[in-house]
């Protein structure tokens, strides 16, 4: 029987699940219990993950596995095994837990279908605007796990959607609104040092589509829908086996398997909390600071907690976004 060697893996945490009340999940004290929290954590309940149709032809040309676990996925093959240079491995990821949309950051714009016609040949294509792609090629290192994220976005290259993330000065910042003002200001808000925050997935990893003659009035960022793609396609994730020895790649300078291990991160979304009277429904308070939305403890000691069913968005006069809000009734 063969023995079998990781070729890589992928965790894909969200923090909705993992923080603890305002504190980070990285940054609870507690060692037992972020252990507890990750055996418990189980992301096949929340996205569903399936190879393409070209990678599960890849993993049975190579007598590869793909396996699911709580935490993400990992992909392995007989040790004898050495996968070509060209190989790259991708995956689908669709939405499973109907209230992903409300608790996840960077999903108030809706993903839409284009169908464009090539205007020489009469070809048809289809695209997905705003489906996030995760990559080996987009790595960043940071405190030694591997993000499959691109690099955040400077200061300087607004206007800026509600939620974007953007670093200034080594800190990084996410907007409460749809602005134009650059950070430190009220419609942002701050969520730490680059160098101890953890590298949460963002607006560029939206990735741009090229533009083409063959494809007028296709999205901006987006994706090429393939004949296999499912048309609730969330986001793609590829593995590129790269060179030996090259960063992120899956193999050494020996052409032994690196085994690497990567991570995507997904923020909780922030909100503002509205006190409302329970009998009449009149706002009673509204929150100065937007607060995450979690699953264990509350954010905001000493208020009530938001059900992720009373999340609205409250916009301005031209239907920007002004800012998130959660209700709750007392």
């Amino acid at each position: 029987s063969h023995q079998f060697t990781s070729l890589f893996q992928v965790h894909i945490l969200h923090h909705y699940w993992l923080d603890e009340g305002a504190t980070v999940f990285d940054q609870i004290d507690d060692t037992q219990l972020k252990e507890q929290r990750l055996l418990r954590y189980n992301v096949q309940n929340i996205l569903e993950i399936i190879p393409t149709a070209e990678t599960t032809h890849l993993l049975r040309q190579y007598g590869a596995r793909c396996i699911q676990t709580g935490c993400g996925f990992l992909v392995t093959a007989p040790d004898s095994t050495i996968v070509e240079s060209d190989a790259v491995f991708s995956f689908y990821i669709l939405i499973k837990d109907p209230s992903f949309l409300i608790y996840t950051p960077l999903t108030l714009q809706p993903q839409k279908l284009h169908q464009i016609t090539n205007p020489f040949t009469g070809e048809k294509y289809v695209f997905k605007s705003g489906v996030f792609a995760f990559s080996n090629l987009h790595v960043e290192d940071n405190g030694g796990i591997n993000y499959l994220t691109t690099k955040y976005a400077s200061t300087g290259s607004g206007p800026y959607q509600a939620e974007s993330i953007v670093k200034h000065n080594g800190i990084i910042y996410q907007a409460n609104s749809d602005t134009t003002e650059e950070p430190p200001h009220s419609d942002w808000q701050e969520i730490g040092p680059l160098g101890t925050s953890p590298v949460f997935m963002q607006q560029k990893d939206i990735p741009l589509i090229e533009s083409s003659p063959e494809w007028t009035g296709a999205p901006a960022r987006g994706i090429k829908m393939q004949p296999d793609t499912p048309t609730d396609v969330y986001a793609v994730i590829r593995i590129e086996r790269l060179g030996n020895g090259a960063p992120f790649g899956l193999y050494d300078n020996n052409n032994k398997a690196a085994s690497p291990k990567f991570e995507i991160r997904f923020r909780n979304r922030m909100s503002f909390r509205e006190e409302r009277n329970a009998r009449t429904g009149l706002s009673i308070s509204i929150s100065t600071q937007a607060h995450g939305l979690t699953f264990f403890k509350n954010s905001e000691p000493g208020s009530f907690k938001p059900s992720t069913q009373n999340i609205h968005t409250e916009l301005t006069s031209s239907e920007e976004i002004k800012r998130v809000i959660s209700i709750t009734y007392r």
